[in-house]
């Protein structure tokens, strides 16, 4: 579980192996020993980002939001980034395997029995909303700018 909270801004959010893939070894190193299952990491540069385990590995996981987006995850991960953290000149970026949130307070991201949360934004990795077919994970990509509430 994560102890560090995360500032406000705008994130994205997806599996972090389609962002990050300059430091993709980096990341990996990172998520061993106390971090295996995920928390906040900060990298040699200085970014950091949350990511943590689905329940069950790859595959596409909805939010539970309003509007259900979808979230496609091929490094068994979903992570929290700030966009201004990810390289936009690398053509290997993938932001369309995830969404762009507005998350408005400070939040402290974590994990519980696969229910990922950060901020307002939970997706459930436990198999309950597991319903989704992969070939709809990209119809949403919509950014929430105006997707500001603390969901309780």
């Amino acid at each position: 579980m994560s102890t560090k909270q995360l500032p406000p801004g705008r994130y994205w959010i997806g599996d972090p192996c389609y962002v990050l893939h300059e430091v993709w070894d980096e990341c990996c190193e990172a998520l061993t020993g106390e971090l295996q299952h995920g928390g906040v990491i900060t990298l040699k540069d200085g970014r950091t980002f949350a990511c943590f385990s689905t329940a069950y590995g790859d595959g596409t996981y909805c939010d539970r939001s309003e509007r259900n987006k979808l979230y496609g995850v091929d490094a068994g991960l979903i992570g929290c980034i700030r966009v201004a953290d990810i390289d936009s000149s690398n053509g290997n970026n993938m932001l369309s395997g995830g969404h762009v949130h507005e998350i408005t307070h400070p939040f402290e991201p974590h994990a519980d029995e696969g229910v990922l949360t950060f901020g307002h934004v939970s997706i459930d990795t436990s198999g309950g909303d597991e319903d989704e077919d992969d070939s709809d994970m990209h119809e949403d990509n919509d950014e929430d700018e105006g997707d500001e509430g603390d969901e309780a």
